[in-house]
């Protein structure tokens, strides 16, 4: 049996929340509910980077080393200090 390939998870900078951002919009492009909000396909692509700015003051955005994977969350008891709608999502 083979030894499982090992992922190498960090935490993403500024200068890599393009990169998490496109990750995110790759994965969640065929999501129904992305489709739900807007029937755009574009819509996650551009979404997406949008999100991971609101995210990375909190540090809690992830990247994989590899760039295949990518994960972005708020600490406990944080909530993000903006409104956010759908309408602005559209308005970016």
């Amino acid at each position: 049996m083979s030894e499982p390939s090992k992922v190498i998870v960090k935490r993403a900078g500024v200068d890599e929340a393009t990169l998490v951002g496109e990750i995110l919009g790759e994965a969640f492009g065929v999501d129904p509910l992305m489709k739900w909000i807007s029937p755009d396909p574009e819509y996650p692509r551009w979404c997406w980077p949008l999100a991971v700015s609101f995210f990375l003051p909190y540090q809690e955005v992830y990247v994989t080393e590899n760039s295949l994977g990518a994960a972005m969350w708020l600490p406990p008891g944080v909530e993000l200090n903006i409104r956010p709608s759908l309408a602005m999502l559209w308005d970016a």
